[in-house]
């Protein structure tokens, strides 16, 4: 992937990320991780996708919520709370108020089951999609360093989103789109008073 990057700007390829001296990959390796762990909190990402049920650490907050509860070390983003009263697909929401701080998720409920994305540095785990738009995301970061012309970054960047666009519509298929649920600043939207079971539809 990073080769792909710097094809992409027209910079020289590297034998080993790991090991290479050269200047693109000595770039590289400091672009590398930021710019995937951006990428993977940009959106809710199949293939980054896990499940797991969290009991609290023992310590309450300050004030305010009940229970703290340590977020998983591989953690990117939270996608949100599970909730058993909540149809299937609002899988991601919850009624119930949380907040996430630092590397603690709060909330009243004793169990937290969270779906979060994590960080997947397997480049076999990922969707094809997902590595093309990091190769164009990460030729951006490099162009500013290997180039001396921010012609390439723009060019780059522009690329990055089409390739953006294209992986969001096939990961958006894989499943059953997600619906909201009422709620006050949704009703409030809607001009006809919407009941209180009012469900505005996919998302």
């Amino acid at each position: 992937v990073v080769n792909s990057a710097l094809i992409k700007i027209g910079a020289k390829t590297i034998t080993d990320l790991a090991s290479d001296s050269s200047r693109e990959a000595v770039v590289a390796r400091r672009s590398y991780s930021v710019q995937l762990d951006t990428l993977l909190r940009m959106y809710r990402w199949n293939f980054a996708k896990e499940r797991v049920s969290l009991a609290p650490d023992g310590t309450a907050p300050a004030f305010g919520y009940e229970n703290r509860f340590r977020l998983p070390a591989d953690l990117i983003a939270v996608v949100g709370l599970y909730d058993a009263n909540e149809p299937l697909q609002n899988y991601t929401g919850t009624t119930r108020p949380w907040s996430v701080e630092g590397r603690y998720l709060l909330t009243t409920d004793t169990e937290a089951r969270i779906t979060y994305i994590k960080r997947v540095t397997n480049m076999a785990e990922w969707d094809p999609l997902f590595g093309e738009a990091f190769a164009w995301l990460l030729a951006k970061d490099l162009a500013f360093y290997l180039t001396t012309s921010s012609k390439y970054a723009n060019l780059a960047f522009a690329a990055f989103k089409n390739a953006m666009r294209d992986a969001k519509v096939a990961n958006a298929f894989e499943g059953t789109p997600e619906v909201l649920t009422s709620s006050e600043w949704l009703d409030a939207r809607s001009t006809l008073g919407a009941p209180s079971n009012f469900r505005p539809g996919p998302i």
